[in-house]
Parts: C-alpha cells; structure tokens; sequence
C-alpha cells in the first residue's frame, strides 16, 4: 500500500532531479550515493558484509567511480544461489515488491525490489515521457496511466494509483498471447477498454506488442496508446516501423532488466539510449575493441541490492554529449543475452 508519505519522498525526488539536470557536479553527487548504498550493504547485507569488506579494504574512501571497478562481480548464479543472503537484515521491516524475472535470458530470479526504489524508476519513467514530448507531470494532462504487458501471464490483473504527479495508475495487464499469435478476443476488448479510459503509456516486448498489433489490426479495434514503450528485447527498426503504424503512435525504446529496473532511455533522436544516472551506475567491461558486457549498480534498492551486476548483456558506451542536448552517457548496439 503506497501512503502519504511516498507522495513527499517524490515531490522531493522531483525536485532533486530538476536541480540534477542543471547540476554540474554529476560525477559527485554519483559518487556520494554510491558510497551510501556500498556502505549500507556492507553493514546490512550477508552476502557483501564479507566479500565488499574485504574488497574496499586497502582502497581511498570515499570511493570513486573509477575505485568501483575494484569490487567483486555479483553474477546471475549468486541471485540463484545466495537469494535470502542478498536481502537486507532488515527486510522484514521494509516495504517491498518481490517478484519472478520473465526468464527471457534463460532463467527466471527472484528478486525483492524496495518502494522507494520502485517510486523512484516511476519517476524515471515520467521524466523521460515529458522528454520525449508527452507532459506527463503537467496539471492539465490529467490522470494517465502507464500499463504493462508481461511477456507470460501470472496471476490477476492488477493496478495501483501512484503517489506522482496527477497520480497516475500503474497496471500490470495480463493478456495471454500464444505461439502463433493468437489473442483472446475478450482480451482485446478489455484492452480497447483500457486504452479508451484515459491517456496511456503500453509497455511490453516488441515481440508480444507485435502479436498484439497484428491481431487487433484484424479486428479493426481502434483504441489507440499515447505512446509505446518497449523493452525486454532488442528492438528491430523494422518492427519498430510495424508498431507505428499498427498502433498509430510513436514507439521508444527502453533498457530494462528486472533485477535492476530502468538502465537506459530513447531520446527522441534514437541515437542511443541515455543512462538513468538517478538510479544506477553502468560500466561496460572491455571485451573487444568496441564492446563489452553491460554491468550495473542499483542506488537504491536496500532490500535486495545489486552492486556490479553481470548482466549478461553487450553493448557499446559512448561519453560524448547527446545533440538532444542531454550530457549524459548513452548505451548503443544492445545485445540481450539470450543464454
């Protein structure tokens, strides 16, 4: 249940960011929070308590970005194999949200993800919808809602109205898809229903959103989202073209991954995506002369950090300026890991 209190936390969220943006001292305030939440899982956490102690032992404090490299790896085996030792000593105090990965990457993990953590990649999310031109923090846009396709069906349907500005609705909207493309037609429906309700964001793989397109251009259902973001996949130009005009809107691509949430946004140039410096720190570990895995460290989340997490993807970073005018570092040429 969200309270009050998460309707300041992210007026303050709000207001940090605004000053972020205009910030020059992005490296420092990184920086800042890093050392926090290493701290934290130092003193909280039974899996880092050991290994992060040892390992900053012998290192200048407060640690910098670059000292980061200098930590141990947490790989996808150390989620599978140490999940209650990845979780703070506290959780049962805490509010959080545990839940299974789609298992797109071969292997579905739990993980436990704090609420303020879960406010905060909301708030990423609102950002980057108001750069990409949809005012979503606006007064007059009213509510809006931001819903989710997963990619298998669990449980119910489910909503919640957020703390955000205009209190936006997040839906989780289970709608089974099979193999050869096939949807319910009550399911369409309902989405038709959803869509028709008030403006709404439709998150999901571009390959679910693409049996989804397909089968509701067939049967001439007309509601249409606000915009499309997709995530969870490698988004293809040609498919992104196919969702346009299926569903008559633009389409934006976010980097993702469960155990993290949000790493890297679209601008509306699509000339890489920019790195969601509010909540996580990436690193790109040499591999070729061009490209190397993608590793992550999540801000914060206290309930189940994840410091320099192998995910197993690839990609390329580049550091020079976007000319949207947003400074800061872009991932391109993604590649999921699919193992």
């Amino acid at each position: 249940m969200l309270l009050g209190q998460d309707a300041q936390y992210i007026q303050t969220d709000i207001r940090e960011r605004l000053r972020f943006l205009s910030s020059r001292h992005r490296v420092v305030r990184l920086e800042k929070r890093l050392n926090e939440a290493v701290s934290s899982a130092i003193r909280g956490v039974p899996f880092y308590r050991s290994r992060l102690a040892e390992a900053v032992n012998g290192l200048e404090r407060p640690l910098s970005l670059e000292a980061l490299k200098c930590l141990p790896c947490v790989t996808r085996q150390d989620v599978i194999d140490h999940e209650v030792d990845l979780c703070t000593d506290d959780i049962a105090q805490r509010r959080f949200f545990r839940h299974r990965t789609s298992g797109t990457t071969g292997c579905a993990l739990s993980c436990y993800v704090e609420v303020n953590d879960w406010l905060r990649n909301l708030v990423s999310i609102a950002f980057q919808l108001e750069i990409l031109g949809l005012n979503v923090l606006s007064p007059s846009i009213g509510q809006w809602s931001f819903l989710q396709i997963p990619s298998r069906v669990r449980g119910p349907t489910s909503e919640l109205v957020t703390p955000l500005p205009n209190r936006p609705i997040w839906k989780r909207f289970n709608m089974p898809v099979s193999d050869d493309g096939t949807c319910e037609a009550a399911s369409l429906l309902a989405l038709n229903e959803a869509l028709s309700c008030c403006l709404t964001v439709v998150n999901s793989l571009p390959s679910v959103l693409l049996k989804i397109g397909r089968r509701r251009s067939a049967m001439r259902v007309r509601a249409q989202p606000a915009m499309i973001i997709s995530s969870g996949e490698v988004l293809q130009e040609a498919h992104r073209d196919e969702l346009q005009q299926l569903f008559e809107c633009p389409v934006f691509n976010c980097y993702a991954a469960s155990e993290v949430g949000t790493i890297a946004f679209e601008c509306r140039l699509k000339d890489g995506l920019h790195v969601d410096e509010e909540r996580v720190i990436v690193e790109i570990e040499e591999g070729n002369r061009t490209r190397g895995e993608v590793i992550v460290t999540s801000l914060w989340n206290e309930a189940m950090p994840m410091l320099r997490y192998r995910t197993g993807d690839s990609a390329v970073l580049i550091e020079t300026p976007c000319t949207c005018g947003d400074t800061r570092p872009r991932l391109a040429h993604i590649s999921r890991d699919s193992s």
